[in-house]
C-alpha cells in the first residue's frame, strides 16, 4: 500500500536512519520518519525503535525493505 513500519533492535538505529538525508529503494525516494504510538503525545516519547516508511513502490517486498534498513542496524 505504499508504506510500512520497521522495528529495530536498538533505538540508535533509528537515529542513524534519520541522520542520513535521502533514502532510495527500488529507484524510488522513500520517506522514513519516527513512528509514534497513536495515543501518545510525541514529546512524551523519548526513544523509539520503530520508524514509519512512506513512498514505497508497489513491487517492493518486505524482504527488500528489511534488507535496505539492516544497513543501519538489526531489524
Amino acid at each position: 500500500r505504499g508504506f510500512g513500519f520497521i522495528t529495530f533492535a536498538d533505538p540508535a538505529s533509528v537515529d542513524k536512519v534519520l541522520a542520513q538525508g535521502n533514502h532510495e529503494l527500488d529507484g524510488k525516494k522513500i520517506d522514513p520518519k519516527v513512528a509514534f504510538p497513536r495515543r501518545t503525545h510525541p514529546k512524551m516519547v523519548t526513544r523509539t525503535k520503530k520508524i514509519f516508511v512512506g513512498g514505497l513502490s508497489a513491487p517492493t517486498t518486505l524482504e527488500d525493505v528489511k534488507n535496505y534498513f539492516e544497513q543501519f542496524g538489526p531489524v
